[in-house]
């Protein structure tokens, strides 16, 4: 599996090797493990996530409340020749149900969604029907330097079963 990470690092992201912590964190990732990373900005944390997608069969979800984000994200990875949506506020009508048809037809490999997508029902009867092999959540909290959070619904993510609602 190594090797295959390794392919994929310097294929897609151009590198011969990891940043500091970056190994281990995919290691564990793709050894079924939950992890909480904590990396500073421009530490390379969307390698963490994207290259177990990579990895990975099935599809792989990336719960973000940043809009711009998803979209750099997506933007990025497309360019890379990864098939990658985003599913948010932004979106048209036309676009969400094109991305709907999208993923029912197994279209993409990662797909970015805002976390008031899991209280949509059309949204989670279509992802039910998938193989979702991994989820992670992303969230970034500062308040000028301060941390602060929000009261959100969570749920937890299996490879079996997308969502069982807490």
């Amino acid at each position: 599996m190594k090797e295959k990470v390794l392919n994929i690092l310097q294929k897609y992201y151009g590198y011969k090797s990891f940043r500091k912590g970056q190994e281990n964190i995919i290691t564990s990732i793709l050894q079924g493990e939950d992890v909480l990373a904590i990396m500073p900005t421009g530490g390379g944390k969307s390698l963490c996530y994207q290259i177990p997608a990579l990895c990975l069969d099935g599809i792989t979800i990336v719960i973000s409340p940043l809009i711009s984000l998803m979209k750099d994200q997506v933007d990025s990875l497309v360019t890379m020749g990864i098939n990658a949506c985003y599913i948010n506020s932004s979106l048209s009508s036309e676009d969400y149900n094109n991305i709907l048809q999208g993923i029912i037809n197994d279209e993409y490999k990662i797909i970015y969604v805002a976390p008031e997508r899991l209280e949509s029902a059309e949204f989670l009867n279509i992802i039910k029907r998938k193989q979702i092999y991994a989820s992670f959540l992303l969230i970034i909290w500062i308040w000028f330097g301060s941390f602060t959070y929000r009261n959100w619904s969570w749920c937890s993510y299996s490879s079996s079963s997308i969502f069982n609602h807490c």
